[in-house]
């Protein structure tokens, strides 16, 4: 039995209880996570569905996807990367960058994002509906895009914070102590509706951001709703505490750079080990023949100050942890 540190007597009785094991692996992911980063970022496959996503204004679309190699299907949820390869609402450096950071915070039964990877698509492999007149990277035959793995069985919630529900509800008090950190970490600044997602019934609560295009320090928000970029909950997971507290700067300075693209012969920009930064103070780092996408230097300064600021409070026991 684990318990929990934290103040109030209301939320330490509610604590002794056994903590629930983490979401069930085959309820919202369609394969693991990890195994389907690396496939979608290298294995070739086959548009055989496409329709528009049920939310969002960036033109993204849920595709499916056969793998030949693999002998696998799968959905994703595909965007174009925009012209200059950022943009305000629609920034896949972002959405790669908030991938890479829970990969470092959370195991991946723990995972509270759709794994995110950017991938060129010849023009010619993606439907009509889909399909530009041109590449938006000049001299390339392909389509640069984002593609991260659809999830299963979730739904928008009617509530999504409970405070109360916190204290009574170990299940729920898990998940959004993990939806809460990852979402301050990264700054997340777009909390509207279909943009955070829950379990649907009849599976246990869990709780997902889909969409992290608006997040480390952006120069827009939604200011309309409630956003989760500052820390709500009472508690925090030891375990994300504890790796939150042994990363490295070394591994902070490596979301720097988090995909790099080159041009081969025939026009296609294919992935390739990440290189150096080619430039600090911009994300979206393109120039003939390569495209790199990384945080900034003035992003993860911030991001360091973030860290530094979950770490002392839970030093000072401003936050519990279990």
């Amino acid at each position: 039995m684990q318990r929990i540190r934290g103040r109030g007597l209301g939320f330490l009785l509610a604590a002794l209880v056994l903590l629930p094991a983490a979401q069930p692996e085959s309820a919202h992911w369609q394969i693991a996570p990890d195994r389907a980063r690396r496939i979608l970022r290298d294995a070739p496959f086959e548009v055989r569905a496409v329709e528009a996503a049920p939310s969002g204004t960036t033109g993204a679309y849920k595709l499916g996807l056969y793998f030949p190699q693999e002998k696998l299907t799968l959905r994703a949820k595909w965007k174009a990367v925009p012209d200059g390869g950022d943009g305000l609402n629609n920034s896949p450096r972002k959405e790669i960058a908030a991938d890479a950071l829970q990969r470092l915070v959370f195991s991946e039964r723990d995972y509270v994002a759709p794994p995110a990877v950017l991938r060129c698509v010849e023009r010619k492999a993606l439907p009509e509906a889909v399909r530009p007149r041109k590449s938006n990277v000049e001299g390339a035959t392909c389509v640069l895009g984002t593609l991260s793995l659809w999830i299963e069985n979730v739904t928008v919630p009617d509530q999504l914070w409970s405070p109360e529900r916190f204290k009574t509800d170990p299940v729920y008090a898990r998940a959004m102590a993990d939806l809460n950190l990852f979402a301050f970490l990264v700054n997340h600044r777009d909390g509207r509706s279909g943009n955070v997602l829950v379990a649907s019934p009849p599976h246990p609560f869990w709780a997902y951001a889909v969409d992290n295009g608006i997040s480390f320090d952006p120069r827009i928000a939604n200011i309309f709703v409630m956003n989760w970029d500052s820390l709500r909950v009472p508690a925090l997971r030891k375990d994300s505490i504890e790796r939150l507290r042994a990363l490295s700067p070394q591994q902070i300075d490596a979301l720097g750079v988090l995909a790099e693209m080159r041009m081969d012969e025939d026009g296609t920009l294919r992935q390739v080990a990440p290189g150096a930064n080619l430039g600090r103070k911009e994300g979206a780092r393109i120039e003939p023949g390569v495209v790199q996408l990384g945080l900034t230097k003035r992003e993860l300064k911030k991001l360091r100050k973030r860290i530094r600021e979950v770490l002392k409070k839970v030093d000072a026991g401003e936050i519990g942890t279990f």
